[in-house]
């Protein structure tokens, strides 16, 4: 119940459900494919959120495409300090919350485009070790290929990290 002005309702009480169904297929040791459905009508406008609202007068609820991407992690590429690469395409889990928090990176997020990111071991001794890790990302943002005017954006994100290790 609410009086007055809708931006200062005070309490609100609603039900929410929230609905996330998908797969994935490894095809050999180097490639992987994913899809997810995920609830939310708001998903359209806000990407932090799969919630789904009970309201609009028992009205049908929208399921929309999550994810859906390809992963390859060639085993070829692992020489000298490298130990991982990852070569990422589609609509995936977000490779940029990696050392981060949802002050940061909210985890409903699932940016598209394409990703590259490497691990390397750069020291490894007895006593400590030393692991690094660097991505690059290619997310287009926004394409509007109707007005004629370049009013396409896409964000180009890069990410480096250390992790030390006392053994």
């Amino acid at each position: 119940y609410a009086k007055g002005n809708p931006a200062h309702s005070g309490n609100e009480n609603r039900g929410r459900f929230r609905l996330r169904f998908g797969f994935e297929k490894k095809f050999n040791p180097d490639m992987k494919v994913g899809f997810r459905l995920a609830s939310g009508s708001s998903y359209n406008t806000d990407p932090t959120s799969t919630n789904q609202t009970f309201t609009n007068d028992f009205s049908g609820k929208q399921i929309l495409i999550d994810r859906a991407y390809a992963i390859y992690t060639p085993s070829w590429a692992k020489i000298g300090p490298i130990e991982k690469l990852e070569l990422g395409g589609g609509k995936f889990a977000n490779p940029f919350s990696r050392g981060s928090t949802e002050l940061v990176w909210d985890t409903d997020v699932v940016p598209e485009g394409i990703y590259e990111m490497a691990d390397y071991n750069l020291l490894d001794s007895e006593n400590a070790a030393l692991k690094a890790y660097t991505l690059f990302g290619q997310l287009p943002e926004m394409e509007n290929p109707h007005t004629g005017a370049k009013t396409n954006a896409t964000r180009f994100a890069y990410q480096a990290g250390l992790m030390p290790e006392i053994k």
